[in-house]
């Protein structure tokens, strides 16, 4: 490289811009292969810890999918919904893989305080060992469902905490199985889930009340409204009736007239646009609006 430019200098070509241009465009490859090395190095200990492989689940910060493929920089996520991530290695940070081993998947259940408790562990434990010698789902089953107790007693409920251990990935078709299975065995059974619920009680008198109440204030609220409208309609009607009325005596005097002459003379335009707006204001009072 010292020897082009001294080979360039002697033929007369100004060396300097390019001794300036190759110190930035060192500085830029030198903060480029930061970057690029640190991807290629967590990469590399990815691999050797046997973090993920092609085909498993995995999330890392707000990135998860499935691991569809890797270069020597980045992984290939397919998000669920069908999205594709590519992210470096050297962003992705602590990763969470779920498709290792097993997966415990913990539920709860809100039963009725009245319900018999130990008749639903009974019916939740059918449910689990039927499931485990389903053969639609014997295969992915490790532990088959059971209640591990009384998880909490909510405002309107007995919460049950369920436990169930699985393949990575074949929880979730076990799950929705063990539900509807569930819901069928309480039903024939007279277990009753809670929902929250709104109860009122209240004698027919009380009712009768409250019910001439509301109308007593519907009937106050109603004739405010009606009040508040017809006042503020008459001052509406009050400052257009004034201005008509001023720009009428000032039509009038510019004609040489000196007093205000009546509306019946329609003596100009004014005048007849006066009248006209009047009349319609007269109309109005006809309903009840005072016009003074």
């Amino acid at each position: 490289m010292v020897v082009v430019l001294t080979v360039l200098a002697g033929f007369g070509v100004q060396i300097l811009p390019l001794i300036a241009g190759a110190g930035i465009f060192g500085v830029a490859i030198r903060f480029g292969s930061q970057t690029l090395v640190k991807d290629i190095l967590s990469g590399v200990f990815f691999m050797i810890n046997d973090a993920f492989r092609v085909g498993e689940y995995i999330q890392s910060g707000s990135y998860k999918g499935t691991v569809e493929s890797f270069s020597l920089r980045s992984v290939r996520l397919r998000h669920h919904r069908g999205a594709i991530f590519t992210v470096p290695f050297g962003s992705l940070g602590a990763i969470q893989n779920e498709s290792r081993d097993w997966v415990i998947d913990l539920m709860t259940i809100n039963i009725t305080y009245d319900s018999d408790v130990d008749l639903t562990r009974r019916l939740i434990k059918k449910v689990g060992q039927e499931l485990a010698s389903d053969p639609e789902f014997a295969n992915d089953t490790l532990q088959p469902l059971k209640m591990q107790g009384i998880d909490s007693f909510g405002d309107f409920a007995i919460v049950l905490r369920l436990k169930l251990m699985t393949k990575p990935g074949a929880q979730f078709a076990i799950k929705r199985k063990a539900f509807l299975m569930i819901k069928t065995a309480f039903d024939e059974n007279g277990v009753k889930i809670a929902v929250p619920t709104v109860h009122v009680e209240s004698g027919s008198e009380s009712a009768a009340a409250a019910q001439t109440t509301l109308k007593r204030a519907t009937s106050r609220r109603r004739a405010r409204l009606h009040v508040d409208f017809h006042s503020e309609l008459t001052r509406v009607f009050h400052r257009e009736l004034t201005r008509i009325r001023i720009k009428l005596r000032w039509s009038c005097l510019g004609q040489g007239m000196f007093a205000f002459l009546p509306l019946a003379v329609g003596g100009c335009g004014d005048c007849a646009e006066a009248e006209t707006v009047i009349s319609g204001f007269q109309d109005v009072a006809a309903m009840g609006v005072p016009i003074e």
